[in-house]
């Protein structure tokens, strides 16, 4: 009986003993998920600190990058205007130029301070900035071949869109609105030849690694949409009418989007190409009095 009674008091200071064993180890084990329920909160709000500062320095990179691009195309543009101005008001004047110069002097006058002068001064500015470069891809020659009618129809709702904006904002006011793209009379009645020199091989090349090359390179690390909708959007721009603006944005954003995938510009470059000479060789070939207005717009891309 005092065997039984002493096993008894044993097996119960056990339970008792276990029971506290048991009790401190959860007690432990809570301290520990405790302090790694801590150690986790303050993990992810350095982890967020560190997320929010670095997109905050890199939103601070893209203004800077918009911003030195802002300025070099204004440079570029008062350049370009200067340099216009003063071949028109003192180098006419100086050399003498009758009215036999009015077929190439006007062109050259638009081409050279814009693409052998603005443009290589608008990318030197450029140039320091960081680059990320789209992967490259080959183009099979069927997927280019099916690339031309997109264009042209992305041309043509972009021409129909140009043409209705064009009268609503024009028409108000009793302005010619099939009159009024001062670029485009000047290609079209430009000498031929050099038009097609210009306009179908300088322009595109030129045009082609400025929007797209320089451009892209530079902002393609802030996302693919942005790089694509800020290529088309500066192209049409680029052309300073509404006549010409959203059918150049689309095409833009159309040649920014084959640069992408591709990683090289000379798809584009060969897309612009058969546009401009298209377009050339087809001002040349209806060029009447009733066709001029309709015509002028498509002169130059």
């Amino acid at each position: 009986m005092i065997v039984a009674s002493a096993v008894s008091f044993f097996l119960s200071g056990t339970d008792e003993t276990f029971g506290r064993l048991e009790h401190y180890t959860d007690y432990d084990v809570g301290i520990k998920i405790f302090i790694e329920q801590v150690r986790r909160t303050l993990d992810h709000r350095i982890l967020s600190s560190d997320y929010h500062r670095e997109k905050g320095n890199k939103m601070d990179k893209m203004r800077k990058t918009y911003s030195k691009y802002a300025l070099a195309v204004i440079i570029f543009g008062l350049v370009t205007s200067a340099l216009q101005l003063f071949n028109v008001y003192c180098l006419h004047g100086w050399l003498n130029l009758g009215e036999e110069a009015d077929g190439w002097f006007p062109l050259l006058n638009t081409i050279i301070p814009m693409y052998c002068i603005g443009f290589p001064l608008l990318s030197l500015i450029i140039s320091k900035n960081e680059t990320v470069k789209p992967e490259k891809h080959k183009m099979s020659f069927g997927r280019f071949l099916l690339c031309i009618p997109l264009v042209a129809a992305l041309m043509g709702v972009g021409g129909v869109i140009g043409v209705i904006m064009n009268i609503l904002v024009t028409a108000p006011f009793g302005l010619d609105v099939t009159n009024n793209t001062a670029v485009g009379q000047v290609m079209f009645n430009s000498n031929p030849v050099i038009r097609i020199l210009t306009v179908g091989f300088l322009a595109p090349v030129v045009e082609e690694f400025i929007f797209r090359k320089f451009l892209i390179d530079r902002v393609y690390r802030y996302g693919e949409w942005v790089a694509i909708l800020t290529s088309g959007l500066m192209f049409g721009l680029f052309h300073e009418n509404l006549a010409q603006f959203f059918f150049a944005t689309l095409i833009g954003c159309f040649f920014a989007f084959i640069y992408i995938r591709t990683g090289t510009v000379w798809y584009s470059v060969g897309l612009h190409m058969i546009i401009n000479l298209s377009t050339s060789v087809i001002t040349m070939g209806l060029r009447s009095e009733e066709h001029t207005s309709e015509l002028q717009s498509l002169a130059y891309l």
